[in-house]
């Protein structure tokens, strides 16, 4: 599968990192993964990847970052979908149980809290999951 693929330039490099920033282009408006990567025309993003060849580039170099489509859709799965699933869960769980709606839409609000606790928690794990990939141009 084809990555999407935005120019940046690096800020940092590490002994097995690089943190580079990248700058929304006029093309990212009309483009159909723009939900993916969360760019939008000027809106600068701060990406670190883990590159065993980190050596090879220095700061304020121009690259070519990259991720996968599938990973931002995953992404949006974690981050939107399934807590959207999960609060209509506990929503109708509660109204079945003949709590009233206040409170049922207060617990369908506060269970976000653990899920999200969670989310912060496994964030080694989704780092590793949705890597960016760093080329020079």
């Amino acid at each position: 599968m084809k990555q999407i693929q935005h120019r940046g330039r690096v800020i940092t490099v590490g002994q097995n990192k690089i943190t580079a920033k990248i700058i929304g282009q006029p093309v990212c408006l009309g483009c159909a993964a723009q939900t993916v990567c969360g760019l939008k025309e000027g809106k600068i993003k701060t990406v670190e990847a883990v590159v065993p060849n980190a050596g090879d580039f220095k700061p304020d170099e121009e690259v070519l970052i990259g991720i996968s489509p599938a990973a931002g859709l995953t992404a949006a799965f974690w981050a939107y979908f399934l807590p959207l699933l999960l609060m209509l869960a506990v929503l109708i769980c509660c109204l079945l149980s003949d709590v009233s709606e206040l409170i049922s839409g207060i617990s369908a609000i506060i269970i976000l809290i653990p899920y999200y606790f969670g989310l912060f928690l496994m964030r080694k794990r989704f780092k590793q999951k949705f890597a960016f990939t760093v080329s020079k141009i």
